[in-house]
């Protein structure tokens, strides 16, 4: 909902999604689906975790049943030197989270490695953990990319299961 690197008082990134989509963009892999939606909730949780709009798999209602990997990727940020940090809100519902459907974050240095997993530091391996109808506050060490240009992604991963969910928000 509310994505914000920063360093001490160094605000790279402030959005609430209130005045726009922020610059993200959504995106699918190959055949995929761009599941990724900005906007007013009417499912999942019901409401932003503040304001009124945020980016989600799917505004209203569950996402497809179907093998899927959607993108939702922000305009590249140029981080400051020392230890940035990436905080955020999310509320997520998929199928066992962490095995089957999960929504992960990756980041791209820009150095020709492409994308890799940031550890979130929950328990959740694949990805985010489960929310418990909650919204959580993550708050994750970017320091390893202090004073470089780096782009960020969410992953939803979503497998050919009978089941559909509403998702990540």
């Amino acid at each position: 909902d509310t994505l914000e690197p920063d360093l001490l008082t160094t605000t790279v990134l402030s959005e609430d999604f209130e005045a726009g989509d922020g610059g993200f963009l959504s995106t699918a892999d190959g055949s995929g689906t761009a599941i990724w939606e900005h906007g007013a909730p009417t499912s999942g949780p019901g409401a932003a975790n503040s304001g009124s709009n945020v980016w989600a798999t799917v505004l209203g209602g569950n996402y497809a049943v179907n093998s899927n990997i959607a993108y939702l990727t922000t305009p590249a940020l140029a981080l400051p030197s020392g230890a940035p940090q990436l905080n955020f809100a999310y509320w997520q519902d998929n199928e066992s989270s962490c095995n089957w459907d999960y929504t992960s974050l990756e980041i791209d240095d820009g150095t020709g490695g492409g994308f890799v997993t940031l550890d979130d530091g929950d328990s959740c391996a694949s990805g985010l953990a489960e929310t418990s109808g909650s919204w959580v506050n993550v708050s994750i060490d970017l320091s390893t990319f202090a004073g470089q240009t780096v782009t960020l992604r969410f992953v939803h991963d979503s497998d050919s299961s009978a089941s559909s969910y509403p998702g990540t928000y």
